[in-house]
């Protein structure tokens, strides 16, 4: 077929378009995801070997410090898609003009905010990391966080671009920059280390690569998108509007980094730096089974948001919802039975040392409660496009103070399994409680339904955890039993799954791509 042909079928067929979009998008997602996984079991002994286990703690310290200057975006990057939706649907290519003037002239104007906050920061790192660091530890951290600070710095034009490729559902496109990102981190900072650069040359890959995702999102989202901007007589009524939309988005990224970074500057103030890299092993894993599942989520977030501009029922979102959670609930289920069963090894043994060994339980005490949310993680878009998300927000603010209030004298007392479980609880009664009753009755999502068929799909699951759990009591010895028992978890789990969980259009989603190559390869 020529060129021509092919825009032909891409003008007349769009909606197919869209979901092969959608559907490529998903692999390359899940294959983004599988190479990042593989570089970080590579690449994070590496570290540790040239850094040792006290930097390896500072480096993740620092980054996990910084990452609180990305709180700047105001929660302006979650309300892009919602509102271009309402000017796309309308056909007014000037309106979407003027909102991409406007979030370019905010981000850039955050960005230098950024920089000067971050330049305040460094100045007054010794106040801010006093407690169990030493002073070189600190020192070391004000360096590091120069670099880091002009990368963060950086990512708020970039979110800009990034999510016009989102609205535009050129998912392909953007989970090979994505996929190329990743790659490009270790190949720069290998060499930085090998140089004698340390956790600085580490600092810089990652602003090098943020650097390269920045140029090339803005050629393909300018050349090949034809994205325009207009900021002359910026709409003051929609930046109103957008900051209300997103300021209870904003909450959440608190919530987030709360959650997810808080604990490593309570470990490092109240325990020492050591600590901070065992949680941050722990943590890493955990961020891994998160990505997972968001990857999926964040390919439907157009298609949420046409279903409710269109003002289409609920039960097209329910069965959505539905669908998209027993599909993650598969693929993280086989990813925790196998951690379950030989992931302690796998850490000690072929990872990270012996030294990382509490690392297997803070993973375990973070990924179990968040099961609850990454199944549910669609319903965050549903409750955007809805704007039905400030009770999310402002529920979730009150329960990162409450993770505060007892992570502290939970981490005085346990250390970094002391501070996951402070996560893990309020995790459990927002997500696992409370969010699951406002879906039902606010959001309009049936989630008796929901959980019925969640309920279905663990028929599947009982015999290979069974199976891991008996594994991991019984102890791995040795990288033969290793991979035996880790395949051996993986088959049980697909055949049980397959038999006793999968409906028909879970199983056709594996059949009809077989079956289309066993014909080509038969023509």
């Amino acid at each position: 077929m020529d060129l021509t042909k092919s825009f032909i079928i891409i003008r007349k067929y769009p909606s197919m378009m869209k979901i092969n979009q959608r559907k490529i998008g998903t692999i390359l997602s899940y294959v983004d995801i599988f190479i990042q996984a593989t570089i970080s079991i590579i690449y994070t002994p590496i570290m540790i070997y040239f850094l040792g286990n006290a930097e390896f703690g500072v480096y993740n310290l620092s980054n996990s410090v910084i990452s609180y200057l990305g709180l700047l975006s105001l929660g302006f990057g979650g309300a892009y898609v919602r509102f271009y939706y309402r000017y796309k649907t309308q056909n007014d290519e000037l309106g979407i003009a003027k909102l991409n003037g406007l979030f370019i002239s905010v981000y850039t104007i955050i960005s230098i905010v950024a920089l000067i906050s971050g330049y305040i920061l460094i100045n007054n790192i010794e106040f801010v990391l006093r407690g169990k660091l030493t002073q070189s530890e600190i020192a070391l951290s004000a360096e590091l966080m120069k670099v880091l600070v002009i990368n963060i710095a950086l990512t708020f034009p970039v979110s800009v671009f990034g999510s016009y490729v989102t609205a535009t559902e050129n998912f392909i496109f953007q989970k090979i920059v994505s996929l190329t990102r990743h790659i490009l981190n270790p190949l720069l900072g290998l060499p930085l280390l090998l140089l004698g650069y340390r956790s600085i040359g580490l600092s810089i890959a990652i602003t090098l690569a943020t650097v390269f995702y920045l140029i090339v999102n803005v050629f393909y989202c300018i050349k090949k998108l034809n994205m325009r901007f207009s900021i002359k007589n910026p709409d003051f009524i929609l930046f109103k509007e957008i900051f209300i939309f997103s300021s209870f988005i904003l909450f959440n990224m608190i919530v987030d980094q709360i959650n997810w970074n808080l604990d490593k500057y309570i470990i490092g103030k109240f325990v020492g730096s050591i600590s901070v890299a065992i949680y941050s092993i722990g943590a890493q894993i955990n961020q891994y089974f998160i990505t997972f599942s968001t990857s999926v989520s964040n390919v439907f977030i157009p298609r949420i948001n046409e279903i409710v501009q269109s003002g289409k029922k609920n039960n097209l979102l329910t069965e959505l919802f539905v669908k998209i959670g027993r599909i993650q609930y598969y693929f993280l289920m086989l990813i925790l039975t196998g951690f379950i069963g030989v992931g302690r090894y796998f850490i000690t043994s072929v990872w990270v040392g012996g030294s990382y060994k509490e690392s297997f339980y803070i993973a375990l005490i973070l990924i179990f409660p968040m099961m609850l949310p990454l199944i549910q993680n669609i319903g965050i878009e549903i409750q955007r496009a809805k704007n039905l998300h400030k009770f999310r927000s402002i529920l979730y603010i009150v329960l990162a103070i409450f993770n505060v209030i007892i992570s502290i004298p939970l981490t005085i007392n346990y250390g970094a399994i002391g501070s996951s479980i402070g996560t893990s609880m309020g995790v459990v009664i927002g997500n696992g409680i409370i969010m699951n009753f406002y879906y039902h009755y606010k959001v309009g999502l049936d989630m008796k339904y929901f959980w019925k068929s969640i309920g279905s799909a663990s028929k599947g699951v009982v015999i290979p955890m069974s199976l891991a759990i008996f594994i991991s009591i019984r102890g791995v010895n040795g990288g033969k039993q290793f991979i035996i028992f880790g395949i051996a978890i993986v088959t049980i789990y697909l055949l049980s799954v397959w038999y006793l969980s999968f409906n028909e259009y879970e199983k056709n989603l594996i059949k009809k791509p077989i079956n289309k190559l066993f014909h080509r390869k038969h023509k």
